[in-house]
């Protein structure tokens, strides 16, 4: 099953993202996409996956800074 959606996170790091409908069983993969018109090329990263939602944040490719309001994308793969 795939689900997508988007986000905007207004945290400095964190942000818990729920899932529109729970996978039965597992989450096995999310990939994010930047929409952010800040200009900075941003790296995102997913960790605690759960079949209801996952958490992610963003930082500046560049620097490593904290990026405290994102615009993206998403699209998750489970079953």
């Amino acid at each position: 099953m795939i689900q997508w959606g988007k986000f905007e996170i207004n945290k400095a790091n964190n942000s818990e993202t729920t899932l529109p409908i729970a996978f039965a069983s597992e989450l096995y993969v999310v990939v994010i996409t930047d929409q952010a018109s800040s200009g900075y090329p941003l790296v995102y990263g997913i960790y605690r996956l759960s079949s209801k939602s996952f958490y992610s944040y963003s930082r500046r490719s560049v620097t490593g800074d904290i990026e405290s309001v994102t615009f993206g994308r998403w699209i998750a793969i489970g079953h």
